[in-house]
């Protein structure tokens, strides 16, 4: 498994994936199976649609079509997205790394959790924003309001993974239906599991996750 640190130097997304593919390159790496969760899968997307010949199987966890209809349902965000780079700008970064991590708690909880999972998320999620940088938050912001502006996918860039696709969409997912709907119509038949009760931050926690992914890329 390979995984490298957050670049915070490359402010759009095709940027990203062709940093990606360099890396491949550099390390002989020919050709990999790529594991997304949430904007992770939107990268995915978008690096098969550019690089084809690099990608073996995709494994796409809480995750939402690159498509119009996808950037539609998601319009209400972009205000969230252009304010956080202007609060990570203008306010004291110790404030607007709480309303971070509050945000993000939010965001990976339901109403459901057990005491025991929301104290490991709240622990988990303060330690991922411990040491995060006011460049990191700017950069996450421009890569997600630079996705409205990113090349749709069309559901033929995926032809060549027929059935080499694994979905997992939680029940109480941060995309709306519509974007989880839009991602099941890109992919040739893929194998889909949707987790009852499940919360966008999930696969973070839960094993069971780990399972589901190991016996889909067994399968050869």
């Amino acid at each position: 498994m390979l995984t490298f640190p957050f670049p915070d130097n490359l402010p759009t997304n095709s940027e990203q994936v062709n940093a990606i593919k360099e890396l491949m390159d550099k390390l002989c790496i020919n050709k990999a199976t790529f594991i997304g969760i949430s904007y992770g899968t939107l990268l995915a997307q978008l690096f098969t649609k550019n690089f084809p010949e690099y990608v073996d199987k995709l494994v796409l966890i809480s995750g939402a079509g690159l498509t119009s209809e996808t950037k539609l349902s998601l319009k209400k965000y972009k205000f969230i997205f252009k304010l956080s780079i202007i609060s990570a700008k203008i306010l004291p970064f110790k404030l607007v790394r709480k309303m971070i991590i509050k945000k993000s708690i939010k965001n990976l909880t339901n109403r459901n959790e057990t005491k025991q999972k929301k104290s490991l998320i709240e622990f988990s999620v303060n330690k991922l924003y411990k040491d995060c940088s006011k460049e990191t938050v700017m950069n996450m912001g421009y890569l997600l309001l630079n996705l409205f502006g990113s090349e749709n996918c069309q559901s033929t860039d995926f032809d060549f993974l027929d059935s080499k696709t694994l979905l997992i969409f939680p029940e109480n997912d941060f995309f709306p239906k519509e974007a989880q709907i839009a991602l099941l119509n890109l992919m040739k038949n893929p194998e889909v599991i949707w987790i009852e009760s499940g919360a966008h931050g999930d696969p973070l926690f839960d094993d069971n996750y780990l399972k589901i992914i190991e016996v889909f890329l067994n399968r050869g």
